[in-house]
């Protein structure tokens, strides 16, 4: 299927995923700068720093990493040696939410493919470096 300016889904999610892959080791470094990721507690909420303003919370390797009203940052999981591991697809499709909110990303080529979950699953089947879980 192809979106409102011309890109495939496929190429759409491509596209986000490099986003995600630039944007993410930033907002992470911006996260240590305030806190150790290894010493949050699973399930705690931690603000972070002011500028800018991001809530963190950790479940188990995941860290979500949202700012007010769940605009911008991001969701990634580290292992156990600190590495930042690939996106599974439902980190991706939260961090889409995030980036339309926070108005980052084209809602005219993204905003489908939040809206019509089967499409964005479809177009992340065809994309090698997302995580399937």
């Amino acid at each position: 299927m192809t979106t409102n300016v011309g890109l495939s889904d496929r190429q759409a999610i491509q596209h986000l995923l490099q986003f995600w892959m630039a944007y993410t080791p930033y907002i992470r470094r911006q996260v240590e700068m305030s806190h150790n990721l290894s010493t949050l507690v699973d399930g705690k909420v931690v603000f972070v720093c002011r500028q800018p303003e991001m809530t963190v919370t950790r479940i188990g390797c995941e860290y979500d990493v949202r700012g007010e009203r769940n605009r911008g940052y991001t969701v990634f999981s580290i292992d156990t040696e600190g590495t930042i591991l690939n996106p599974t697809s439902q980190q991706l499709h939260s961090f889409m939410v995030k980036s339309l909110n926070w108005g980052t990303i084209d809602k005219h080529v993204f905003r489908p493919l939040m809206q019509y979950r089967d499409r964005f699953d479809l177009a992340v089947q065809e994309v090698d470096d997302i995580r399937h879980e």
